[in-house]
């Protein structure tokens, strides 16, 4: 059976489900207002591959991603200044754009991202058009899409006592709230010891938290509420598109390690108090956050990776990903070049070499049982991993590419464009008859068209960068 670790419960927990058969799971999504960096990455790697074992064991998953394409405010944000001012509007400002055209910009960039990493969220979204073409199993939701909802949860927790309006907005009142902080241990008492949050006269708690934000006239994002025109808080998007699409009590919800506190504690908060059911979510899963170069990942250090930025020093998105899946996705890590060089070592030898060599064992039913329990405990990639590492086997090569979404042992791409088969051909021909230099051009001239082409024993193979 498999167990997942349960920020909620603390400890490895026995996964199942609500439903028989059926998984219903939450990612919270990116919020576009900058390219995807390997962190942000990642955490939905770690989402996808819970997916796709979910999925080999023969569950049905509905998998719903949020994209926060307005609202992303922490109380901290709001008392900087009488309103704050959110990710997107920020950007939208240094750049000289409209918010909404911001936000679909970097929207692409991360489904771009999403698409090289092979991850199955991406295929609800065209990259080519910038559009989301949602399915019955996987559905992306933009926050700009769904206010309307969010102001259907909002009015209904003021009717209820659990929220209040101010000079600023609707707030939350964490007081009537009794469980506040059974996921992140941060109840009120513990917060008000704490004394962190810049205290509002307004507020009934120092700790409330916005729903909506009253917006000036000369706020970019705004829209008609019965609180006047505003825009609303960060927290409440999740909350109202997990249950339209979802229903009121979920099985999984994701995130990184920073949402545990106060984005998750929050909507823990405000769903259970709009339903009346608990839990909301029955398992929450955190991605944990991990170093560069021993360091924490900032700009301020210069170890902000995207992954065009790994593909500048050579190391495609196979690379990257094979480096994720070597640390586990609840532990802390320090990801390096190092750690890319040896992922670079195993991509080629434990899969592409064992694909084009002679030895093509097939008797590996061990193994792959030896796989599918590391996985049922805790998705433990570092040791399946490890357990790949020593197969020539081919069978377990593509089981492990179906669990874990590589792709490695996939042949030369059938989708390859017939300009890139045409060079590719060229330079194998330059490369047979020593013409080295004829090679290396017809190589550069290859990658510059987003491509890289590695040899093998029995000829080349081509990948996207």
């Amino acid at each position: 059976m498999l167990k997942l670790y349960n920020s909620l419960t603390k400890q490895k927990d026995p996964f199942k489900p609500i439903k028989d058969k059926v998984v219903l799971m939450y990612d919270c999504g990116p919020t576009v207002y900058a390219k995807p960096h390997i962190g942000n990455l990642a955490r939905y790697i770690m989402s996808d591959i819970l997916r796709r074992y979910l999925e080999y064991k023969d569950y049905k998953v509905k998998q719903v991603m949020n994209i926060t394409d307005v609202g992303h405010l922490t109380e901290d944000d709001l008392a900087t200044s009488d309103r704050g001012e959110d990710k997107i509007i920020a950007q939208a400002k240094k750049e000289g754009k409209d918010p909404l055209v911001i936000a679909r910009y970097y929207e692409k960039e991360f489904f771009k991202a999403a698409k090289k990493l092979n991850l199955k969220i991406a295929e609800a979204y065209d990259v080519e058009k910038g559009e989301i073409k949602n399915t019955e199993d996987i559905i992306i939701a933009r926050a700009t899409d769904h206010i309307n909802d969010m102001i259907k949860v909002i009015k209904d927790l003021v009717e209820k006592g659990y929220a209040y309006e101010t000079s600023k907005g609707v707030y939350f009142n964490v007081s009537k709230f009794k469980d506040y902080g059974k996921l992140s241990g941060n109840t009120l008492d513990k917060l008000q010891e704490g004394k962190r949050v810049k205290v509002d006269p307004e507020k009934k708690t120092p700790y409330d938290f916005a729903l909506w934000i009253k917006a000036p006239k000369e706020h970019l994002m705004q829209w008609d509420s019965p609180w006047g025109r505003g825009y609303p808080g960060w927290h409440i998007e999740c909350t109202a598109m997990s249950i339209k699409y979802l229903g009121e009590q979920i099985d999984i919800h994701t995130g990184g390690e920073d949402n545990i506190f106060p984005h998750h504690e929050d909507e823990i908060a405000q769903s259970e108090s709009y339903t009346g059911k608990s839990p909301f979510v029955k398992y929450w899963i955190h991605r944990r956050h991990f170093l560069v170069d021993s360091k924490k990942m900032a700009k301020s250090e210069g170890n902000v990776y995207t992954l065009e930025d790994l593909g500048k020093m050579g190391y495609s998105p196979e690379v990257f990903k094979l480096a994720i899946l070597s640390g586990k996705y609840n532990s802390k890590i320090n990801f390096s070049e190092d750690s890319l060089k040896q992922a670079k070592t195993i991509l080629k030898k434990t899969f592409w070499d064992v694909i084009d060599s002679k030895i093509k064992n097939q008797d590996n039913s061990k193994d792959i049982i030896d796989l599918e329990k590391t996985l049922e405990d805790d998705l433990n990639t570092p040791k399946a991993i490890a357990i790949v590492n020593r197969t020539t086997s081919i069978k377990l090569l593509k089981t492990a590419d179906k669990i874990l979404g590589t792709n490695f042992s996939e042949p030369i791409s059938t989708t390859m464009p017939t300009s890139i088969k045409k060079l590719a051909d060229e330079r194998h021909k330059a490369r047979k008859n020593k013409d080295f230099v004829k090679s290396d051009k017809l190589r550069k001239e290859i990658e510059k068209k987003g491509f890289e082409i590695e040899d093998t024993n029995s000829g080349y193979r081509v990948k996207r960068k």
